[in-house]
C-alpha cells in the first residue's frame, strides 16, 4: 500500500491530479485493515502523513493551512522542457495524429 501512496502522491505532485480509482482502492484497503483490525487509525494517518511529508516537504494540514492562506505552490515547468516532442504537440490538448505522424516521418531516416 505504500508504493501506490507514493504513486499517488508523485502523480499529484507532478501532473496536479490524483487518479481517483487508485485513491478509492487506497482508502478501501485502509478501512478494512483498521475494520479487520491488522492496522490503528493512527498507524495510517502516520504513514500517510510520512509519505506525505516526503513527497511534497509539508504534511497534508500544513498545506491544507497553505492554500487556506492563499499561498500558491510554485510549480516546476522543467519537466515538461524535457520532453523531446516539439512545442506543437505538446501543447496539444487532444494529440494531433497527423501532426504527430507528419513529425515520426520527417525525422526518420
Amino acid at each position: 500500500m505504500e508504493k501506490q501512496l507514493i504513486e499517488i502522491y508523485v502523480m499529484q505532485k507532478e501532473q496536479g491530479k490524483q487518479d481517483t480509482s487508485l485513491k478509492h482502492h487506497i482508502e478501501g484497503v485502509m478501512f478494512a485493515g483498521v475494520v479487520t483490525e491488522m492496522a490503528t487509525n493512527e498507524e495510517l494517518t502516520s504513514m500517510v502523513e510520512r509519505i506525505y511529508y516526503e513527497t511534497f516537504g509539508m504534511t497534508p494540514t500544513e498545506r491544507k493551512l497553505q492554500k487556506d492562506n492563499g499561498e500558491v505552490e510554485e510549480i516546476d515547468w522543467s519537466y515538461y522542457d524535457t520532453l523531446d516532442f516539439p512545442y506543437f504537440i505538446r501543447q496539444s490538448v487532444i494529440p494531433n495524429v497527423n501532426n504527430l505522424l507528419r513529425y515520426i516521418y520527417e525525422c526518420s531516416p
